[in-house]
């Protein structure tokens, strides 16, 4: 499992959504909007499921990318 970031529109710092799952799970999820308080610069940002990124070791990450690719 893999921990979902989002970077701070204001401050371009990143911020983990404390929310961990599988990348494939991830991908099949239906997600609607979700609001997260921002501790870097204090205000609330509406996040979607294109807005957010996996903190994986980039090795895994160009596997799961080259994965997804075949697929489509």
């Amino acid at each position: 499992m893999s921990e979902l970031l989002y970077r701070c529109p204001q401050t371009g710092r990143e911020l983990a959504l404390g929310i961990a799952l599988d990348p494939d799970v991830f991908a099949r999820a239906r997600l609607d909007y979700r609001v997260i308080h921002c501790p870097h610069c204090g205000q609330k940002h509406e996040w979607s499921k294109d807005e957010v990124y996996f903190k994986i070791p980039p090795e895994r990450d160009k596997a799961y990318l080259e994965k997804k690719r075949r697929r489509s």
